[in-house]
């Protein structure tokens, strides 16, 4: 299996917050856990995570992405604390670890009428008020949230939806400054 990086992964995780493309890639190669989330109709997202070490301490690296075929796009990595990675001889699920960066180091989320800091997966309504704008991230003025996600606008008889999955925006501000990027 072939890994790539999306642009997100690339631009932010890996520049942003000082995550060398090398860990991410051993995180996907040879992973501690693994968690699949399936979504169909849309597919798989595949969370791995792994312990590394690096000279100055060790942290859990939490990759997260999608298999296409023969390649799995890494979409996000983050590098997660201790305390929301769990104990070392049992961490948490990553999914679990995942929902810990939304909370401690995320904004509020509005998607029509829904407002949450991470939505595992949710079948909203949308009205035709919120055609223009199908996410906002309660965020500060000036401040950088990283949006992640997997939206989909769905039509049937009842009416629109948008089909929400892992969706999350993380203050790239104090997420970095946490982790000591």
């Amino acid at each position: 299996m072939r890994i790539q990086f999306g642009p997100i992964a690339r631009e932010i995780c890996l520049k942003e917050f000082h995550i060398s493309e090398s860990h991410a890639r051993e995180v996907v190669e040879k992973p501690h856990q693994t968690q699949v989330i399936d979504l169909e109709p849309r597919g798989q997202v595949v969370l791995f995570a792994r312990r590394v070490v690096v000279p100055d301490r060790e942290f859990v690296l939490l990759v997260e992405g999608r298999r296409d075929g023969e390649v799995f796009w890494v979409d996000a990595a983050f590098k997660v604390p201790p305390d929301i990675a769990g104990p070392a001889d049992e961490p948490h699920p990553p999914l679990q670890m995942l929902q810990g960066l939304a909370q401690r180091f995320g904004h509020d989320i509005t998607v029509g009428e829904h407002r949450a800091r991470f939505i595992v997966w949710e079948r909203i309504p949308r009205s035709a008020s919120d055609s223009t704008r199908l996410v906002h991230v309660d965020s500060p003025p000036g401040r950088p949230a990283l949006l992640l996600g997997l939206m989909q606008q769905r039509n049937t008889e009842d009416g629109q939806y948008l089909e929400c999955a892992l969706c999350f925006a993380i203050d790239q501000d104090t997420y970095a400054r946490a982790i000591g990027a």
